[in-house]
């Protein structure tokens, strides 16, 4: 595995605060989920959408922020445009416009990202399905 390391400024501070993730979506969780007893350690998953096939997902832990956004139903397309609109919202503030070319782009291209710092941020296991994509912010 390699590491690519893209210079900029750091939010390695904010990420180990939950209220900055948070209002880093822009929206209030529709629902939270605390799923603790599967961690051994506290971790709650915040929805941003009222459907389980759709919409933006953050799994907060003290070591993780797993960034989730599924996209599940042809359907829905308006549903999925704008679950993956709020999440490259979410992606943008977090780690800056760099992110669409550097992380954004090939996940949705197909590509697995193993490991990437952003802007001071380590992010792992960056890739995309036919349903969803997702990456862990490391904290």
């Amino acid at each position: 595995m390699s590491l690519l390391l893209i210079s900029g400024f750091s939010n390695a501070a904010n990420i180990k605060n939950d209220a900055y993730l948070l209002g880093l979506v822009g929206q209030k969780a529709v629902d939270i989920e605390d799923v603790s007893y599967s961690y051994n350690t506290p971790t709650k998953i915040y929805y941003f959408s009222p459907t389980l096939n759709t919409g933006l997902e953050l799994q907060l832990n003290k070591n993780t922020a797993e960034v989730v956004w599924l996209f599940g139903r042809s359907d829905k397309l308006a549903e999925n445009r704008k679950a993956e609109q709020t999440a490259i919202s979410f992606t943008q503030k977090l780690l800056g416009k760099q992110a669409i070319d550097l992380l954004i782009k090939p996940m949705k291209a197909g590509k697995t990202i193993p490991s990437i710092k952003i802007s001071g941020v380590t992010i792992k296991n960056a890739r995309c399905s036919s349903s969803q994509c997702m990456y862990s912010v490391i904290r």
